[in-house]
């Protein structure tokens, strides 16, 4: 799915995508866990709407990894939109 994404996003954001920039703005335990909550969503079924491991998640979410790529991307979009625009972009 999120493969399938990159291909819909901005244009800028494919560039940094390709060019494998990084931003700054690091995707903190804390935030993860706010968009979840703001989506009113378990870990579970969050993991399972990003195509990603509940584990994976759960480490997100403790702090332990960080998300990177697409799964970043995905993580900084639905922040700022929601999952559901996400999902329909």
């Amino acid at each position: 799915m999120l493969e399938k994404r990159i291909t819909q996003l901005p244009n800028m954001v494919k560039r940094h995508y390709e060019m494998g920039v990084t931003s700054a703005d690091e995707m903190t335990a804390e935030r993860i866990k706010a968009i979840r909550a703001r989506e009113n969503l378990s870990q579970s079924q969050f993991a399972s709407k990003l195509q990603i491991s509940t584990t994976c998640l759960q480490k997100w979410e403790r702090g332990a990894a960080q998300p990177k790529g697409l799964a970043y991307l995905a993580l900084k979009n639905i922040e700022a939109t929601s999952l559901s625009s996400f999902l329909d972009f």
